[in-house]
């Protein structure tokens, strides 16, 4: 199987630490720039809109999600 087939169910975290993305995701949620989270989050395979999304939510409450 491959990385795509394997990641569908898999929540934020799960996802970045599997594509071994967590690290940049953690840089951009640092910077404060929505654009650095949201490319982040589509490399992670997610689309737009959710990348949107979840850029938005730990961006507004960063403390919350650990940043």
């Amino acid at each position: 199987m491959s990385d795509q087939s394997n990641i569908g169910g898999m929540t934020v975290n799960e996802r970045l630490v599997h594509l071994g993305l967590l690290s940049e995701f953690e840089a951009a949620v640092k910077s404060r720039s929505a654009v650095a989270v949201v490319a982040v989050l589509e490399r992670a395979k997610f689309t737009r809109e959710q990348s949107e999304y979840t850029a938005t939510m730990v961006l507004l409450a960063p403390e919350k999600y650990g940043y």
